[in-house]
């Protein structure tokens, strides 16, 4: 259900004739919202990299010299690229995100992600994994992103979607990235992002066609990178 939040406002001219005027909505860059210190960015990759991967997708494709080529080798020809949400908290406070505690003046990324051996033991939401791969590997540099500034009914919004346990698996063709991202994105902001037949590619295309997109710089101040299980959290120091 998409989130409307302009709000038709009654006033009357010097005539006493009724105007109806209508609110801005929120906007997605840093004036909207009223103030509220929360952002929310849905960004997407293509799969390039300056990294040690010459692609990169949720399934990982490796370069020659990787030892993990389990899922698609260069070469292959697939790349899908990746798709997924950022909570950005201005403030000094910590929030909950889902059941996430986030703490003040960090970021919180959030993206579905295949299972893939010891090092990535759940297929499903992951946390700061997008941070981790980005700020060690140098992955997802040509990420794009749309940003909106969300206030605390919005933020519940996304929490109760993380929440769903419904929601925390994966499948390649009909709930991956893409899926995840564009479903809560979409959920509260008037600026539909697409996801054309599940590919990141296509996610990227719909953020660029929006004149407001900005170029997303990863953060280096993010908290610990892992998973939930039945509300427990499971941090993993090594993913891949």
């Amino acid at each position: 259900m998409a989130y409307d939040n302009s709000i038709n406002i009654d006033i009357f001219n010097s005539n006493g004739d009724h105007e109806p005027m209508m609110k801005p909505p929120l906007e997605d860059h840093d004036n909207g919202g009223g103030g509220s210190p929360y952002y929310l960015y849905i960004v997407a990759s293509s799969g390039t990299s300056s990294g040690s991967a010459t692609t990169f997708n949720e399934n990982q494709i490796y370069n020659s010299d990787e030892t993990n080529n389990d899922y698609y080798p260069t070469g292959s020809g697939i790349s899908f690229g990746h798709a997924f949400l950022v909570i950005e908290n201005k403030s000094s406070n910590s929030i909950s995100v889902g059941d996430f505690l986030l703490g003040g003046q960090k970021t919180l990324t959030i993206g579905l992600w295949m299972e893939n051996g010891v090092n990535r033991p759940h297929g499903g939401i992951w946390y700061n994994l997008e941070n981790h791969k980005a700020n060690i590997n140098n992955e997802m540099d040509d990420a794009v992103a749309l940003k909106k500034n969300i206030n605390q009914t919005e933020l519940d919004i996304i929490s109760g979607y993380l929440l769903d346990d419904s929601n925390d698996y994966y499948d390649l063709v009909s709930y991956n990235c893409t899926h995840f991202a564009t479903n809560i994105w979409n959920s509260i902001s008037n600026v539909t992002v697409t996801n054309q037949f599940g590919f990141p590619s296509s996610v990227k295309s719909s953020i660029l066609s929006n004149s407001s997109y900005i170029n997303y710089t990863f953060s280096t101040s993010f908290d610990s990178i892992g998973y939930f299980d039945n509300g427990i959290f499971t941090q993993v120091t090594n993913p891949i």
